[in-house]
């Protein structure tokens, strides 16, 4: 369901905050792919935010036009596409996961085979480090994701209340529903674009330094004779 969309960003994190403690030599490559896919999760969170705020405009709209079937229809679509998105998360969230472990699992051994002490340590903070951020993550990830089940849920009951009765008057006898409705979206759109300034944070710290470009070359004017 649409939770999983939160676990496969956490996933996300977990891999690339591991590969970035490696992100030299041959773990170079590793930590490109690990911030492009925050990247993904980044454009897949702004979709979902996208839905949820089209979702609570056409409950608004719903009630200023007490109910018309195309406005309706809009609706009814909207909450599909909402749950659609969960469900396409899901898998991915379980591949990613799938991926974490072994990955962690992988530098683990890698540190444990370390001969220097002083490297090996180094290594093992710098791991502990990166779990407390996963952590810290997943954590916020939490709270949007019981949100982002609440408002569903609801859509959902308020979508088949009015299946059921969709004139004016059963609009009106919605009107407590629906406005909560709207309230928990509105609220939970908020939550989407604090969880993704956190992610942007993350991606941020992993992506790796650049060289900045060379400055142009300057054209010096002759002397005049």
């Amino acid at each position: 369901m649409i939770r999983n969309m939160f676990s496969y960003c956490s996933a996300v994190a977990a891999i690339a905050l591991l590969a970035g403690g490696c992100a030299t030599g041959g773990r170079a490559d590793e930590n490109k792919k690990a911030v492009q896919s925050i990247a993904d999760v980044s454009k897949e969170v702004d979709k979902g935010k996208a839905g949820v705020d089209k979702t609570v405009a056409l409950l608004g709209q719903l009630q200023q036009d007490g109910g018309m079937e195309k406005t309706f229809k809009e609706y009814s679509d909207s909450v599909d596409d909402l749950q659609a998105a969960g469900e396409n998360a899901a898998k991915r969230g379980a591949e990613m996961r799938e991926r974490k472990a072994e990955y962690m699992a992988k530098w683990q051994t890698e540190i444990e085979a370390m001969d220097n002490p002083d490297i090996k340590k180094s290594l093992q903070e710098r791991a502990a480090t990166l779990r407390e951020h996963y952590d810290d993550l997943s954590a916020k990830a939490q709270d949007v994701r019981e949100a982002y089940q609440v408002f569903l849920k609801d859509a959902q009951n308020v979508r088949s209340a009015l299946k059921i009765d969709l004139t004016p008057a059963g609009v009106k006898a919605m009107d407590s529903a629906i406005n909560k409705t709207k309230a928990e979206g509105t609220d939970l759109s908020q939550k989407l674009v604090v969880f993704n300034a956190e992610v942007a944070d993350l991606q941020g710290k992993l992506a790796p330094t650049t060289a900045p470009p060379p400055a142009p070359a300057t054209t010096q004017a002759m002397p005049a004779k």
